[in-house]
């Protein structure tokens, strides 16, 4: 028999010698975090997550724990414990149902978690400008990308729409940015369609051909990373 073996079989007799009868009590396993709903899912671009869990089979005895509903579900012991973590792991972007499954082992009750409502998502948003004004005093016009624009003003203005998909960040929590390098960045406001409009500043900027770059940013519910997608470069001439 080897290691791994042995220590499943250990871990077996310890949980009937001590109470698994206690265990018998099990009905009820609470998802703490993460939380989310079908209406507000919580949103990660973090390809694993731990599940955290408590129930009600008491602290005593063996339990065996499994996640359900992610793209790779996983499993889990505790020993003497009423709370625990598990993994469940993605691999394509969307809205995941995720439960936890507790079993008190050998032979007792199961009971299984409310889920909830992840979204994993790792696509960022897509910019499309559609509208350049290169002087306050002018109107706005359809951008052509590629096209060299040439102005003499401190400012250009530009109008476009963010789309991030049927399971992306809400329109109006996307943060969007424009800079013509080396200037500072302005931040614009996308309204809940999906529409922007941002005033970018020209002033300092070194004589000679230029461009301004434009991007937005997805919002998570933790820590990790936003996916950023940039938009076509707005190219200015001499």
């Amino acid at each position: 028999m080897n290691r791994a073996h042995r220590a499943l079989h250990i871990l077996l007799a310890l949980g009937a010698l001590a109470g698994a009868c206690r265990a018998q009590g099990l009905s009820r396993v609470t998802i703490t975090a993460p939380a989310g709903t079908s209406q507000a899912p919580f949103r990660t671009s973090f390809s694993q997550l731990a599940i955290a869990f408590s129930h009600d089979g008491g602290a005593t005895g063996l339990f065996i724990s499994q996640s359900a509903g992610a793209d790779v579900n996983a499993s889990n012991f505790l020993v003497n414990e009423a709370s625990g973590n598990v993994g469940a792991f993605f691999t394509s972007s969307g809205l995941k149902s995720v439960s936890v499954r507790v079993t008190a082992s050998p032979t007792g009750p199961t009971a299984v978690s409310q889920p909830t409502f992840i979204v994993f998502d790792n696509v960022p948003p897509v910019v499309t400008l559609t509208q350049i004004r290169i002087d306050p005093r002018l109107s706005f016009e359809p951008f052509q990308p590629g096209k060299t624009y040439f102005t003499s003003a401190d400012a250009i203005d530009l109008r476009g729409v963010v789309a991030d998909g049927p399971f992306g960040t809400p329109a109006d929590q996307i943060l969007l940015t424009a800079q013509a390098a080396p200037g500072a960045p302005a931040t614009g406001r996308v309204d809940a369609s999906g529409q922007f409009e941002v005033t970018v500043s020209l002033a300092g900027l070194p004589e000679g051909p230029g461009q301004v770059s434009i991007s937005a940013a997805d919002k998570m519910s933790d820590s990790s990373r936003p996916n950023v997608g940039k938009g076509p470069a707005v190219r200015l001439g001499e």
